[in-house]
C-alpha cells in the first residue's frame, strides 16, 4: 500500500524499535537508496520511505473490497440454505417404517 505508520512514518519515532534500528527498511520507497543511518535520522528518512500512515489506506481498501466478500458471503449463504432445505426433504421422505431394526 506504498505506506509506514499507523498516521504517518513518524509513528516509528516512539517505539523501542527505532532506537535500536531506526525506521523499518519496508518502509522505504527504495530498498537500494535506503541505508540504516537514513532510517534513524528521522528529516533524511522522511525523503526516503513513504510518509502516509497505514491506517486509512487499510481501512479504504478494505471498504472499497467490501462488496467482493459480501458477495462471496450471500453465495456460500444461499448454497447453505439449499443444503439445508434439501436435509428437510430427505428427513420428510424417510419415513420410520423404512428403518432396518438392528
Amino acid at each position: 500500500l506504498h505506506c509506514c505508520g499507523v498516521q504517518n512514518y513518524s509513528d516509528w519515532e516512539k517505539t523501542e524499535y527505532f532506537a535500536q534500528r531506526g525506521i523499518p527498511r519496508s518502509c522505504c520507497k527504495s530498498q537500494d537508496d535506503c541505508s540504516e543511518e537514513d532510517l534513524k535520522d528521522p528529516s533524511k528518512a522522511k525523503l526516503k520511505v513513504f510518509v502516509d500512515g497505514c491506517f486509512f489506506l487499510v481501512t479504504s481498501t478494505m471498504e472499497s473490497k467490501m462488496s467482493i466478500v459480501a458477495g462471496i458471503s450471500f453465495g456460500i449463504a444461499c448454497f447453505q440454505l439449499v443444503g439445508i432445505i434439501l436435509a428437510c426433504c430427505l428427513s420428510q421422505y424417510i419415513t420410520n417404517n423404512q428403518y432396518e431394526m438392528v
